[in-house]
């Protein structure tokens, strides 16, 4: 039925509620003041009232049934946003839902059909390299290169469309022992430009290790990203109390933000002007706040251009 026919069949209803309602609290009245006072029968305060009996009776039964179909009238409205209010959660995660699934699907086929072209790219510049060809094996080098680009934010699709999917089991896990594996394995593909890495002690939350390292890692690749090959570097990841409830960080002296960008920082594919001549998908910090947000924490970021960037994120407590 039409929200309009709705409406008008439930003033409708409303109207004749309150016609019924009159009478009764004329009655309800009556029977009152026959009850307290006892003066007169019920049947002498409903049929025979005297002048002042019924201008005060009249007003009294207006405003009991005034009150009450105000009520009634507040209780349908709240009825129907709560029910308005469903359905628009319901549709918003059935559309969520759906949009997860496509780009899933859509992130998968094209990796695959990706993979086939660059293989035959491959095969094609071996070719070209024996023929001694330079135009041609500069063309296929170029076609190469941006297939990779392209496999890499696919892949980082596929990440993000999967990063919140399944149960989320959670554990006492010790941040700083992760931090320290993360940071190991990261400093060991870094060649010579080392930043050094400050971890701080018994740094415990309650999360899903497997998602809060992948979380870790994109936070702490990107601090060693943005830290200037001419720069000593130096990451300090550590926590701190805040309105008494643990906050996590990690702090580089690398390019830093300007304050205004923070949003900016964790949209999906959005990169910063800074971060145009450095590798990178712009999927990173978008995967780290959805992680975040599933544990039912938050994150956010502060930074000083030129100077430093901070990451803070919440987790739940050890349990």
């Amino acid at each position: 039925m039409p929200d309009s026919a709705i409406t008008r069949n439930y003033n409708k209803q409303l109207f004749l509620c309150a016609l019924l309602l009159l009478p009764l609290a004329y009655i309800a009245d009556c029977a009152l003041d026959a009850l307290i006072f006892g003066e007169e029968s019920l049947s002498q305060q409903i049929f025979h009232p005297t002048a002042h009996e019924l201008a005060i009776r009249s007003l009294f039964s207006v405003f009991i049934v005034l009150i009450t179909t105000l009520a009634i009238h507040f209780l349908w409205k709240s009825t129907q946003l709560e029910r308005a209010l469903r359905k628009h959660n319901e549709d918003l995660s059935a559309t969520n839902q759906e949009l997860e699934a496509f780009n899933y699907a859509l992130s998968h086929d094209l990796r695959n059909s990706l993979t086939i072209v660059y293989t035959s790219m491959e095969m094609l510049r071996d070719h070209c390299q024996i023929g001694q060809n330079t135009q041609c094996h500069f063309l296929l080098s170029t076609i190469c290169k941006y297939s990779e680009k392209m496999e890499a934010q696919i892949e980082s699709m596929l990440i993000l469309a999967t990063s919140t999917k399944g149960a989320l089991h959670t554990e006492d896990v010790l941040l700083d022992e992760l931090a320290r594996e993360i940071a190991d394995e990261l400093l060991q593909i870094q060649g010579k430009h080392r930043p050094s890495i400050k971890i701080g002690k018994d740094m415990l939350a309650n999360c899903n290790k497997n998602l809060t390292r992948m979380a870790l890692e994109n936070i702490l690749s990107n601090a060693i990203k943005f830290i200037p090959a001419e720069r000593e570097g130096v990451i300090e990841i550590g926590q701190m109390q805040q309105d008494g409830q643990t906050v996590f960080f990690v702090r580089d002296n690398g390019v830093g933000f300007d304050n205004t960008q923070t949003e900016a920082l964790f949209e999906a594919f959005t990169r910063l002007p800074e971060a145009n001549s450095l590798p990178g998908t712009g999927i990173g910090l978008a995967t780290v706040r959805r992680i975040i947000e599933r544990h039912g924490g938050k994150i956010w970021a502060e930074g000083i251009p030129d100077k430093s960037a901070t990451f803070f994120f919440t987790l739940s407590p050890p349990a």
